[in-house]
């Protein structure tokens, strides 16, 4: 399934990845579709999506029994009037970062009448409390809370008692993005994922105004910040993963190898095995890389990779100016 920044949703079968064949598309009430989350069993998908007309915001969910097919299934918009901005799952519980910066945990044990079961939300309404990206492991959430930096949460863990009714704050890894980006630009933390006894935080920063009808490039910064949560209430940076002028937007990992939808820099592939500390780009742990700009591009030959997933020896990314790409990384990490 791949998602627009629009109301569409497109299918599309990668069973022989060098001729992707489009096999349908439905059109969702929103005005955006900000993300998409697939059960592990494959049977549901989860939509967030956001509008600025009644019935636009919230959720909706597709049956996947037939995944060539999917068919609306349910919708869920009753915490949700701003609408969704993130969705992860983990099981049947839907994790959903909302518009004011809240986190809500939906139940989707009976996928025909989702039902909340709680929420969590830092103690600021200022304009740093965005909700970006959100991962759910072993009972820990780890959220990317743009400005406030890393949240991990007891949501069934043991750690504090917290359940997906009641999350319980575990920890909070805090840093100044002033001090690696311009003050007059939008920056924070962005997507999130753990692996191993490292959480990966990706930063964008882009220009407080930014016209995205242009077609010229938009300028972006960012870096990807390695955390080490061995002990995940005192969590460490111990490395990072910069690329000059050019912002992290998604992350995948895959065997000890890390994706990185980089923006401006397109796809990049980096070797995270064995112990991680300083700066990975000058240890020459990239190795690969797809450039995702292309001349038919909505801005052509400017890359803005923006989400990656990896699996079965595939990578497949999407580009917002040049659309979907499949990769294979033909070097496997040492």
């Amino acid at each position: 399934l791949v998602t627009t920044l629009a109301d569409r949703v497109y299918v599309v079968d990668l069973r022989d990845p060098a001729r992707p064949a489009l096999t349908d598309s439905l059109i969702v009430p929103a005005d955006v579709i900000n993300g998409i989350a697939i059960s592990d069993d494959g049977a549901l998908a989860v939509l967030a999506r956001s509008g600025t007309a009644p019935g636009q915001n919230g959720l909706v969910l597709l049956d996947l029994a037939n995944p060539l097919h999917p068919r609306p299934l349910s919708e869920y918009r009753v915490t949700l009037p701003g609408g969704a901005r993130s969705v992860f799952l983990d099981g049947r519980t839907a994790y959903v970062a909302d518009a004011a910066g809240s986190l809500r945990i939906i139940s989707l044990a009976d996928p025909a009448a989702p039902r909340e079961l709680g929420g969590w939300a830092m103690n600021d309404s200022g304009t740093g409390r965005h909700l970006r990206g959100i991962q759910v492991k072993d009972g820990l959430a780890y959220l990317a809370y743009w400005r406030h930096g890393l949240i991990i949460l007891d949501v069934g863990n043991g750690l504090h008692g917290g359940t997906p009714g009641k999350p319980q704050l575990v920890s909070h890894f805090a840093y100044n993005v002033a001090d690696w980006y311009p003050a007059d630009w939008s920056a924070g933390a962005n997507a999130v994922a753990r692996y191993r006894n490292y959480v990966f935080l990706a930063d964008e920063a882009r220009p407080g105004l930014v016209d995205w009808t242009s077609r010229e490039r938009i300028p972006g910064l960012g870096r990807v910040h390695m955390i080490d949560v061995s002990d995940p209430a005192r969590p460490a940076q111990v490395a990072e993963y910069r690329l000059p002028d050019q912002g992290a937007q998604g992350l995948w990992i895959e065997q000890d190898v890390l994706y990185v939808a980089f923006g401006e820099g397109g796809l990049r592939a980096l070797d995270v095995s064995g112990e991680l500390r300083g700066d990975l780009a000058a240890q020459g742990r990239e190795i690969g890389s797809v450039w995702t700009g292309d001349a038919r591009g909505f801005r052509p030959n400017l890359p803005m990779a923006r989400s990656v997933t990896a699996g079965g020896g595939m990578v497949v990314a999407t580009d917002v100016n040049s659309g979907l790409w499949l990769a294979r990384l033909t070097t496997p990490a040492p």
